[in-house]
């Protein structure tokens, strides 16, 4: 029941980690296709709009007008995956907010909802529980402690390495407060895989106001890296926050939370739109008013 470094769950993903590292090909997270999901966010002034049909939303495949065969809201359950940087630099009072609305997004799952921790430094640890084993979960945020350096690239394939083939709507939450400094895999490989998984990442990036842009010291860490995380949100629907003050960090879970579950998966069955190679995807409203944020496609092997 206790946070452990390089579990067992992810000696696969440090395997494949290994081979994308040495220049191997990437481990596909789609080998075929014959329904599609896509995970949707509509929003307007800022808040999610609820209660949207299938009849609301115009989608295409490569340029294709598709038909869509359902849509999935609020009703649907949540896989909810805690990335959580807790390197050297989160010491201090911005660990113990961090902690705070880690536990508060436990609090506020609903009883069908699952979740997993996984906190990185230079070292990856998971904890030690079932994926729907919240007082496990818990635990091991309350006794999260903050040292070494940042190996966010790494922490976040094994992250998807974890939920890989899964039926469920999972959502990576991803925290982080300074550069990757420790990763053997490159921004550019994961956020590959990130495109081609079902795995929609929102990232928090937080940078204090005082802290030096610059590495001042080991224990310092520079201010995330704003152009990674805003490809890698955005290439999988999900959105990047910069945020500068942790006593923020609670409400910002709990609403980020709230805007998941606000979330629609439209599945449908592609026609007409081509074979093997990369579908690019395209989700607008017909006729109501709202800002859409979805994926940018899928790959069919």
């Amino acid at each position: 029941m206790t946070p452990r470094s390089t579990p067992p769950a992810t000696a696969c993903a440090l395997l494949m980690m290994a081979a994308v590292a040495a220049g191997g090909q990437q481990p596909h997270f789609r080998s075929g296709v014959d329904l599609v999901r896509v995970d949707v966010l509509v929003t307007e002034g800022g808040k999610p709009v609820r209660g949207l049909t299938r009849s609301d939303f115009e989608l295409r495949d490569n340029g294709q007008l598709q038909d869509v065969d359902a849509v999935y809201g609020e009703d649907q359950p949540l896989d909810v995956v805690l990335l959580l940087d807790v390197s050297g630099s989160l010491q201090g009072m911005a660990l113990d907010s961090l902690k705070r609305a880690a536990l508060g997004a436990v609090d506020g799952l609903r009883a069908d909802d699952r979740v997993r921790l996984l906190a990185f430094s230079h070292r990856i640890s998971m904890a030690d529980a079932r994926a729907g084993d919240t007082e496990a979960v818990r635990s091991a945020i309350l006794r999260l402690d903050a040292g070494g350096s940042t190996a966010l690239c790494d922490a976040l394939y094994t992250s998807l390495a974890m939920t890989l083939g899964s039926p469920r709507r999972t959502v990576a939450l991803l925290f982080s407060d300074g550069r990757d400094n420790r990763s053997w895999l490159s921004a550019q490989a994961v956020t590959q895989v990130a495109r081609e998984s079902d795995v929609v990442v929102y990232a928090i990036a937080f940078k204090p106001p005082w802290r030096s842009s610059e590495v001042a010291a080991p224990a310092v860490a520079s201010e995330p890296n704003r152009a990674f995380l805003e490809t890698l949100s955005g290439s999988t629907g999900g959105r990047l926050v910069w945020e500068q003050e942790s006593r923020r960090l609670p409400t910002l879970f709990k609403d980020l939370l709230e805007e998941m579950r606000g979330r629609y998966v439209l599945a449908y069955y592609p026609q007409h739109a081509g074979g093997p190679g990369w579908h690019k995807i395209a989700v607008q409203l017909k006729t109501r008013q709202g800002k859409v944020l979805a994926r940018a496609g899928y790959t069919v092997r």
